[in-house]
């Protein structure tokens, strides 16, 4: 068991005088001569709980072994009363896949997923020898960690990565800023819990995401997170320039927001970026794609392909040869080969 506290600050004034009752023109008034006696703060402290158990091999259905791995997040429903908000803790789930122990310690990939949709979904598909681009990963000996992210977690509450609005978190509405704060705070806190861990290279962590997991990744990469050794981003991007669900589908909605934010992603950037995406993307069109990539590699190698034909998946086909070189290539870089 955990005990979380969340700090709020009380503000008492604390007042004396005298009341006096005045009528004027048939009206009652209440004037009070006050005095300042003083200022209390009283620091209070609000306990949130949540449950932990150490990390269980456990293994699939296919005979792969994998451990849940739960760290705490901070809630996107605050409480508030007076001058005190309380933020809850929340615990968030992923799952780290170990393929078979090798002699030295593991390589390992975190990847982040896409955003959750209009409501909270539960993690599927869930074995990464299943699991496209971070499956070859697997496969190749490395630990893959499934970061999920709050909205795709199992927790009790309704979240999303803005607000407790499911919904508003993917309209035009949203706080977009404060959505890439709390993704980020998510993969940072999966990211410190594998740093106290042996069997890990934690030294030369590869990370990898998809949609707006690959904005994530990326944003995280830019901070200089300690161990972080390059990011694999696929059809990355924050928000469509179109509305994503319901609503006037095709109507302009944050144009500006995916620029601004790879443009300040890549004034920090020190790691290379091997970055994919498809030419027929429904939510990012290739004229979007191009200025957004044009921000990285101003500070570090940042290569990208763009499969003619594919969607948001980026699925290689026929591209996979060009895929295997550009990739070879930015795993030297980060001292994967």
């Amino acid at each position: 068991m955990q005990i979380c506290f969340t700090p709020g600050l009380w503000v008492s004034w604390v007042w004396s005088g005298k009341l006096k009752v005045i009528r004027q023109k048939g009206r009652e008034m209440i004037s009070q001569k006050k005095k300042w006696i003083g200022l209390l703060f009283v620091l209070s402290y609000s306990p949130t709980f949540a449950q932990f158990s150490e990390p269980v091999l456990k293994t699939s259905q296919r005979g792969l072994r994998y451990q849940e791995i739960v760290v705490t997040a901070k809630s996107s429903v605050e409480s508030c009363f007076v001058f005190s908000c309380t933020t809850k803790i929340v615990p968030i789930r992923g799952l780290l896949w170990l393929p078979e122990k090798s002699a030295s310690q593991l390589k390992i990939v975190v990847f982040s997923h896409g955003a959750q949709g209009p409501t909270p979904s539960r993690p599927t598909g869930l074995d990464p020898d299943q699991a496209g681009l971070v499956g070859e990963y697997f496969r190749k000996g490395y630990a893959v960690l499934m970061a999920y992210r709050k909205g795709r977690s199992v927790n009790d509450l309704p979240e999303s990565e803005v607000s407790a609005d499911d919904v508003e978190s993917n309209s035009c509405n949203a706080d977009l800023r404060a959505g890439v704060k709390s993704a980020t705070a998510d993969l940072k806190a999966y990211l410190q819990l594998l740093s106290t861990r042996s069997d890990l290279d934690t030294s030369s962590i590869l990370l990898m995401g998809h949609s707006r997991g690959g904005a994530t990744s990326l944003a995280v990469a830019a901070e200089g997170y300690p161990g972080v050794a390059g990011v694999i981003n696929i059809a990355g991007g924050w928000m469509s320039p179109y509305v994503m669900w319901g609503g006037n589908a095709g109507s302009v909605c944050n144009p500006a927001f995916n620029p601004v934010l790879f443009e300040d992603i890549g004034n920090k950037l020190n790691v290379p970026v091997l970055s994919l995406y498809g030419s027929n993307d429904p939510f990012f069109n290739v004229e979007h794609i191009k200025r957004n990539l044009s921000f990285l590699g101003k500070r570090a190698s940042a290569d990208y392909l763009i499969v003619e034909g594919a969607d948001h998946r980026a699925h290689l086909g026929a591209a996979r040869p060009i895929w295997e070189t550009k990739q070879t290539t930015f795993l030297q870089l980060i001292g994967h080969r």
